[in-house]
């Protein structure tokens, strides 16, 4: 029969580690969701400012006075597409796709997350009021950003969450298998014991030299001497 089937100490180590190991992947994909969450947070406020402060800039004729989106520090980009309510597109540097906001009457902002140009963008879609002269002009403006700074505070915060861990459960693992080893030292003492008796020597094993646990199983044996 294996012996790792019949080996106390890794039947041990497997209850103890099995368990820590789910909990620490578990604790990792909660912890990443919830870096996801407070990741998009500030970059979400800070987008749908830029939007409006871009919708508030825009003049009757459609037309922003500001330039195009440049790239942040980080290299991140902002790409913006402005149409009107029948869906022609009166200005903008981007042709993002439409999104349902407009269709659905929805004024508050909409956050979503999509592809341009082969690169993952955040979005936002806001519904303004076009010419302040006129209450039925109502425009969509939808602006994108790359994930650049927000990918890189994700694995910022998820690094800090997890390497911890990680250690932690190493450092505990070094810890349980050291105190299973002293603890089973007993018992190894008593298998060195009996191996090197002879075959001849029927004397009762001494109780006292294993743990607790065990010493039902010596008075068995005891009695079968």
């Amino acid at each position: 029969m294996d012996n790792d089937i019949l080996s106390l100490r890794n039947h041990l180590m497997n209850w103890l580690f099995t368990p820590l190991f789910v909990l620490w992947i578990f604790s990792t994909a909660s912890g990443y969701m919830a870096t996801l969450n407070y990741a998009n947070q500030p970059y979400d406020l800070a987008l749908i400012e830029r939007a409006k402060s871009l919708a508030g800039q825009m003049n009757p004729g459609g037309q922003a006075h500001l330039g195009g989106a440049p790239a942040t520090e980080t290299g991140d980009r902002t790409f913006y597409t402005i149409t009107s309510a029948d869906g022609r597109v009166i200005a903008g540097n981007a042709a993002l796709p439409r999104r349902p906001a407009f269709q659905a009457n929805r004024n508050e902002p909409v956050f979503s997350d999509g592809e341009y140009k082969g690169q993952k963008v955040r979005m936002v879609s806001l519904r303004y009021q076009a010419d302040p002269a006129d209450s039925n002009s109502v425009a969509l403006l939808q602006m994108a950003e790359t994930l650049g700074k927000r990918q890189a505070l994700t694995r910022g915060i998820l690094g800090n969450i997890v390497i911890p861990q990680l250690l932690l459960i190493i450092m505990a693992g070094g810890a349980v298998w050291y105190a299973l080893k002293r603890g089973l030292m007993p018992l190894e003492h008593l298998r060195q014991e009996v191996a090197q008796r002879s075959r001849d020597d029927l004397s009762l094993l001494d109780e006292k030299k294993a743990p607790v646990e065990v010493q039902p199983l010596i008075e068995a044996v005891n009695d079968l001497l």
